[in-house]
């Protein structure tokens, strides 16, 4: 029975980080097409997507920290764009989200070369459901 939730709970996770995807390039394609309702709309399912998939993530750290800078860098860049959209100073907001979104993406790197180089063939994020379909729950 918990093999099955588990299963469930991966799935949904792939699910929600395939939704991303279409999740933000509509907000870029609003934002070149200077589109503001449509742009500011995906600002919050974009964001919650990366800040629910960091919360799913955070009991594995390297995941974890690859979803960090994803969110970070999903903030800057809603940031920029509504700076642009609304003519308000965003540089500085923007810069420090893109500079934690790098610390966050050292750290996944860091802690990726503790691995064994046998294990670092494949992306992480296919090893890590890989792994948990068979042995771990994944949260």
């Amino acid at each position: 029975m918990q093999e099955n939730v588990d299963a469930l709970n991966d799935q949904k996770l792939k699910s929600l980080d395939t939704l991303h995807i279409p999740v933000w390039l509509a907000k870029d394609i609003a934002w070149i097409l200077v589109y503001k309702p449509l742009g500011v709309a995906m600002i919050l399912p974009a964001v919650f997507i990366a800040v629910y998939i960091c919360i799913k993530t955070i009991s594995e750290k390297l995941l974890f920290f690859q979803n960090l800078a994803i969110l970070f860098w999903i903030s800057a860049n809603s940031t920029w764009m509504a700076g642009e959209f609304f003519d308000f100073s965003y540089k500085g907001p923007a810069m420090v989200l893109f500079l934690l979104g790098v610390i966050s993406i050292a750290r996944h790197y860091y802690l990726e070369v503790k691995l064994k180089p046998a294990e670092l063939t494949k992306p992480y994020f296919a090893r890590f459901f890989s792994k948990n379909q068979t042995t771990q729950k994944p949260y």
